[in-house]
């Protein structure tokens, strides 16, 4: 008889020195695909998944998920402060300047520009309102500002700074209040 060598197909995989029939090919377990005449399955790889068995091919997390570890059966919802494009392994932050304290993003277009009164670091789920000292007059600040000196803020969640009062004195950058002169 012949002895030709068998190879198992796609989504299937066996040791291809001793294969007689198809039959004797295994199902590739989930998490791993297997091309055509694989030995062995591979993993999925990070940013990818698979939840069936027997496929010869693993699918990128779709937009809005991720997969950080490889040979994994499904993608995680992105997490708040950030968006996961097609394929994510890691969720990636919003801009300094913005937040989004939704889950599932799919662009950084997504993500909230800071209101007026307030900061916003990278990856941040909520506005920081400014401190008294401090304020915050256009939208999309990464950090507040500080009152320069002769002007003072009392209040938290400023847009601006107030004038000194007349034959007062504001101690310098980022006063709170006044003193008389």
């Amino acid at each position: 008889g012949s002895s030709a060598a068998l190879s198992c197909p796609a989504g299937r995989f066996g040791n291809a020195s001793g294969l007689e029939a198809a039959g004797e090919c295994h199902a590739c377990p989930a998490g791993s695909f297997c091309s055509t005449g694989a030995q062995q399955p591979e993993q999925c790889s990070a940013g990818t998944a698979q939840n069936e068995t027997a496929q010869g091919s693993c699918a990128k997390c779709a937009p809005g998920t991720y997969q950080p570890d490889a040979g994994q059966t499904g993608c995680s919802l992105c997490t708040a402060g950030s968006y996961c494009e097609e394929g994510s392994s890691s969720p990636l932050p919003c801009a300094a300047g913005h937040f989004s304290g939704a889950t599932g993003l799919i662009s950084a277009d997504e993500c909230s520009s800071c209101p007026l009164g307030s900061a916003c670091n990278a990856g941040a789920t909520k506005p920081a309102a400014c401190n008294p000292g401090t304020y915050a007059a256009e939208r999309g600040m990464p950090t507040c500002l500080l009152c320069t000196p002769g002007k003072y803020q009392p209040d938290a969640n400023a847009t601006r700074c107030l004038n000194c009062p007349e034959a007062s004195f504001c101690p310098g950058s980022g006063s709170v209040s006044f003193s008389p002169a």
